[in-house]
């Protein structure tokens, strides 16, 4: 569409992508999927009004079993807000012998097929943790042993003022479900804000992978210039979309990803 000219306001030359975010904070669908439970919390029992704690650990690596630790004291604090899930990637038998050797008190549970280590980016070193609202909103993400108490009590508190806002389960367990959940390689579109730093484009014949201010997203996709792409807020998103869809063209393409982050696009162009 046309774009007049405003009074002592001249309008840029070329076409501008304005794209404008609806909400920052969105209901998520499901976030967490979960091959199993092997073992339940001994502390307490998880509430629709809780925060949830991801904590991504293996067997194999001694600082991990060192933070299971720390957070079986996290967990008895903050009982009655946090729900904290251990998470590992390894082979049922594998951490069911680390359970039966160890009666760890937090809720220990499986990811085998690494969808959830995938979607939240977990290949760097272990342990690593997300903490999530009630909706599966990424809050904060990184080494446990940074998420103070001091942190998680003003996590919390903020949380508090929205127990009374309904809330849809986010964390899918397959044996509960009847069914395995898919892997990640097999999702075609998987796109969330998220709160890491950096910066990365890859694109392979697997399809394409982004994290990053999603400015640059768009401007990748449209072929323009960042400088043509104007995003309000520029909120950092992680984005993997697979091969055949990320093929599908740069309308379709931008048209999916808008949709899943709930902006709407304007184009202001002069003739």
């Amino acid at each position: 569409m046309s774009a007049k000219q405003a009074p002592g306001r001249p309008v840029p030359r070329g076409i501008v992508f304005l794209l404008l975010l609806w909400f920052a904070v969105l209901p998520a669908a499901s976030q967490v999927r979960i091959q199993k439970i092997l073992s339940s919390s001994k502390i307490n029992q998880y509430q629709s009004h809780h925060l949830v704690l991801i904590d991504f650990w293996a067997t194999w690596c001694p600082p991990c079993i060192n933070v299971g630790r720390q957070l079986e004291v996290t967990q008895e604090i903050f009982k009655d807000s946090l729900t904290i899930i251990s998470l590992s990637n390894e082979n049922e038998p594998v951490v069911q012998q680390f359970v039966d050797a160890n009666h760890p008190k937090l809720t220990i549970a499986l990811d085998t097929d690494n969808w959830t280590f995938n979607h939240y980016g977990v290949t760097r070193s272990l342990p690593y943790s997300v903490l999530l609202n009630q909706w599966g909103n990424l809050l904060w993400e990184g080494h446990p042993a940074d998420l103070t108490k001091a942190k998680l009590t003003k996590f919390i508190r903020q949380n508090k003022r929205l127990w009374s806002r309904p809330s849809a389960p986010f964390i899918t367990i397959a044996e509960e479900a009847g069914a395995a959940p898919k892997p990640a390689a097999e999702d075609p579109f998987s796109v969330r804000f998220s709160a890491l730093a950096g910066s990365y484009f890859s694109e392979t014949a697997e399809g394409m992978d982004f994290l990053g201010p999603s400015s640059r997203l768009f401007a990748e996709i449209l072929k323009k210039s960042k400088h043509d792409v104007r995003v309000k807020n520029d909120p950092v998103i992680q984005v993997h979309i697979r091969a055949r869809d990320w093929s599908a063209g740069a309308d379709a393409v931008l048209g999916r990803i808008l949709a899943e982050l709930k902006m709407t696009r304007l184009a202001l162009s002069e003739e």
